[in-house]
């Protein structure tokens, strides 16, 4: 099916948007192979700061692997992001703990608390920051700019409905993209604008 030719106008400057966030990375750090913020199999390294045996005696151990399985694979991610914040106040050396809290968040569309979560790790572990911290950060980043790249792409090509340009705008804000958010609400209101006229010639 082709693209009528009014819609051009319109998907023409989205189409550049896209292009920019595929090829620039500006304020981010530089992605490191192996770290993937998304992958479930990442191996997770101890601090320097993590001790086993008081980890064990925490009661921790046995609870984050029950709340892990039970909430978080289970995809109820909510309730395992609360389960994590728990747990990271009961002890709060344990870098996989961290890192779930930030994938729970991340999965719940709170983009900016998923980041606090591993900035707050990083204050706690610095030892990890440049071989973990600062390798998730940044690929959490590339993975919301991603997730926009196809948000875009389906709003221009496919719909235009109200949550879609709501998650598309709090990710532009979340990648600091403030010519890409306020560009997105002028498009918005224009599209807006001609589908009310279109009504009243119905």
């Amino acid at each position: 099916m082709g693209v009528h030719a009014d819609n051009w106008g319109m998907m023409l400057p989205r189409m550049v948007v896209i292009s920019l966030l595929l090829s620039t990375g500006a304020g981010t750090q530089e992605l490191i192979p192996g770290i993937e913020f998304v992958n479930e199999r990442l191996r997770i390294p101890e601090s320097t700061r993590f001790d086993e045996g008081n980890y064990i005696e925490s009661g921790v151990g046995l609870s984050f692997g029950v709340d892990k399985r039970l909430t978080y694979f289970a995809g109820e991610y909510e309730e395992a992001a609360q389960r994590f914040e728990t747990s990271v106040r009961q002890f709060r050396y344990k870098a996989e703990i961290w890192v779930y809290l930030a994938r729970a968040y991340f999965y719940t569309k709170s983009f900016d608390v998923a980041r606090d979560a591993l900035e707050r790790a990083e204050v706690l572990m610095p030892d990890l920051a440049g071989t973990l911290w600062q390798p998730l950060l940044a690929s959490l980043q590339w993975e919301i700019r991603r997730r926009a790249v196809q948000q875009q792409a389906q709003i221009d090509f496919y719909s235009m409905g109200r949550e879609e340009v709501l998650t598309l705008f709090r990710l532009y804000l979340f990648l600091e993209d403030h010519s890409a958010a306020s560009d997105l609400l002028v498009v918005s209101h224009e599209r807006a604008r001609m589908m009310r006229e279109r009504a009243k010639m119905v």
